[in-house]
């Protein structure tokens, strides 16, 4: 999934395409922007391609309705150094409740 300022970049290039239909010169800076977005997608997936993530979930034995049940949810984490240099770099994760 690509970065948050992935998006952030798309949300102002759309703003500025709205713009550039009344401004001509912004609608050249949409291509800059457009240039911008491709080039922080490659970085997304270059960076991403570096890293292994697996993820397991391990309900209880018994679910019932209504009660409160603890799910586990195990991550491991395999990474290769950026090249040139021993760092791995950093890694959030972000997880979230999910229904079933």
């Amino acid at each position: 999934m690509p970065s948050r300022r992935v998006f952030y970049v798309l949300a102002l290039s759309t703003v500025l395409s709205m713009v550039g239909i009344f401004v001509p010169w912004v609608a050249r800076a949409v291509l800059a922007f457009d240039l911008l977005l491709v080039v922080a997608t490659l970085l997304d997936h270059h960076r991403a391609s570096r890293i292994e993530l697996q993820a397991e979930r391990r309900p209880p034995t018994l679910l019932t309705q209504g009660a409160l049940a603890t799910v586990e949810v195990e991550l491991r984490v395999s990474s290769r150094p950026v090249p040139g240099t021993l760092d791995v770099g950093t890694l959030d994760v972000e997880l979230r409740d999910a229904l079933h």
